[in-house]
């Protein structure tokens, strides 16, 4: 926990580190503890060793549908959407009603920007996800494949929970990059990042926000969270 904080409150991805290793020489048997390492690595897209430690925690629990897909993330932040998709049609296959592979393949769809697939494949895992991690993701979706009434209802939706619950502002950041409102996603990238919402440590290889790629406005706050540049 010490080395999530690390990297996803504080940014501090050296002490990260060092807290997994420890955690990791403490039980060399906690899969939860490379899976998470291995995560982290990912977001730095250091995916050679994200796919090593992945694979050591699927090694240590090889019946876990959630570390078995995990083998596909490398893949999919890395941009090889073809394999990504192997492994996570493989996963659904095994485990029909597993809500986070059908997730999973929307994101890849979005990514290859396979409108009609991706938003089938994130309808179907909504209720599982719930509207804030799924919420986004198909609002991008559908403002992307023209569907604006949808996609402003599921906004709508977001900020209503706002009302009574914690909503990270990537939620609403991707929403407004599904739009192309790139200076209104970069203003919600900057709220996200005053109050150090943890879902930032993941925005480098996040694919909704690939077209501010290059902008010095989202390299700096790369920078700023530690995270490197294409």
């Amino acid at each position: 926990m010490l080395a999530v904080i690390s990297s996803q409150f504080d940014w501090d991805w050296l002490a990260a580190d060092e807290h997994f290793r420890q955690a990791v020489e403490l039980d060399p048997n906690s899969a939860t503890a490379f899976q998470w390492w291995a995560e982290s690595l990912c977001f730095r897209r250091l995916f050679d060793r994200c796919q090593e430690y992945l694979r050591e925690a699927l090694a240590l629990d090889p019946l876990s549908p959630i570390l078995t897909l995990a083998q596909g993330l490398p893949a999919r932040f890395s941009g090889d959407t073809e394999a990504a998709r192997r492994t996570f049609e493989a996963v659904l296959r095994t485990h029909p009603s597993f809500a986070f592979a059908e997730y999973q393949l929307g994101l890849i769809a979005s990514q290859d920007r396979d409108w009609d697939r991706a938003i089938a494949h994130l309808e179907r895992a909504l209720p599982a996800m719930g509207p804030i991690l799924g919420g986004s993701p198909l609002g991008y979706a559908y403002a992307r494949a023209g569907r604006t009434t949808d996609a402003l209802r599921l906004r709508h939706d977001i900020e209503q929970l706002s009302a009574h619950r914690y909503v990270p502002p990537l939620a609403f950041a991707g929403i407004a990059m599904g739009f192309g409102d790139h200076d209104l996603a970069l203003s919600w990238l900057e709220r996200a990042a005053t109050v150090h919402d943890d879902f930032l440590a993941s925005v480098a290889v996040n694919h909704h926000f690939d077209d501010l790629h290059g902008d010095p406005r989202f390299d700096a706050l790369l920078a700023r969270v530690g995270l490197p540049t294409r």
